[in-house]
């Protein structure tokens, strides 16, 4: 696109504003229970090209590529003056990634790694940096499990590498995060963007790239509460008190728990098990035994957009009262 009117060097980072009428909620009908999928623009320009994106944080309901193209377009023109031709067009691309899901069941023989470790941010879907800041130490724990000549448990210790009680803290802090977003209208979501990104660089940085420590979310949490509206600090609340946020409660009692248990089974004269260790409570979070969420089909609702109740790109949500 020769002559765009974008600074080469300056990129666009998640511009949640929309385009005219789709912000004014005109599709919904006055139904106040359909709230609007958000979505947001990525701009990378370089010299005569520009790379452009409307994509979705994280959503329970697929929103169609057509949809998204939809909006890409619109906003294009009516609040950046880019008119798309056919002909400017280099090459289009449509994907979607799985967010979160259940963490894998550990200890087990088969070693996963990347995406198929669970290793997808739930509330950004970042996953290639964190990955490979993993590499050199689970492949070290790799060497150490074949030379162990343990062939049950030579996968042990590189599970203890990629999901420690401290990474499965951050986890379950992630995935409290994403649940909440996944149920922000767009101004709530506009205004938790706001606040998010006014915190102290340390703070956000380190939440987007999976390095935020579980001592540092207490004041990354307070932060929140405490710098953002009185709508935000409702939903953070409410939040808390869903199911999500009983299992960040829980991973992070979790340690607390398994000491407990195990100087119980000391002093019953119990022993043995391996693989973990601990009661069956500090097990059920650490090991995940079970889901931490809905299977991915139930994540995207695809029958929902064959319907003619929902328009395209909605979710059906009640308003609290």
């Amino acid at each position: 696109m020769p002559d765009h009117p974008r600074d080469n060097n300056k990129a666009l980072f998640m511009d949640l504003s929309q385009s005219e009428g789709d912000d004014r909620g005109e599709v919904n009908g006055g139904n106040e229970d359909l709230h609007r999928v958000p979505s947001f623009l990525y701009v990378l320009p370089s010299k005569d090209k520009v790379f452009v994106e409307e994509t979705c944080l994280i959503s329970k309901v697929q929103v169609p590529f057509d949809e998204l193209k939809r909006r890409l377009y619109q906003r294009l023109e009516q609040r950046l003056n880019i008119t798309v031709k056919p002909e400017d067009i280099i090459e289009e691309e449509a994907s979607w990634i799985p967010l979160g899901g259940p963490l894998p069941k550990v200890p087990q023989p088969v070693l996963g790694f990347g995406a198929a470790a669970g290793l997808v941010h739930p509330a950004s879907g970042y996953s290639i940096v964190n990955s490979l800041s993993k590499a050199g130490p689970v492949a070290d724990a790799i060497v150490e499990g074949l030379q162990s000549g343990d062939q049950e448990h030579r996968a042990d210790n590189a599970w203890g590498v990629l999901w420690s009680a401290e990474q499965r803290r951050k986890m379950a802090f992630y995935q409290f995060g994403a649940e909440m977003i996944s149920k922000m209208p767009l101004p709530l979501l506009q205004d938790f963007m706001r606040t998010f990104y006014e915190l102290p660089a340390p703070l956000w940085k380190g939440f987007l790239s999976h390095k935020l420590s579980s001592p540092m979310m207490v004041p990354f949490a307070l932060a929140m509460f405490v710098q953002g509206s009185k709508d935000l600090r409702h939903a953070l609340i409410s939040e808390l008190a869903s199911k999500e946020g009983v299992r960040m409660l829980e991973a992070a009692l979790a340690p607390v728990f398994a000491d407990e248990d195990q100087r119980q089974d000391s002093n019953d004269g119990g022993g043995g098990g391996g693989g973990g260790g601990g009661g069956k409570k500090g097990r059920a979070v650490l090991q995940q035994n079970e889901s931490t969420r809905e299977p991915l089909k139930g994540l995207f609702r695809r029958g929902q957009l064959a319907t003619d109740s929902i328009p395209s790109g909605y979710i059906e949500q009640p308003t609290a009262k």
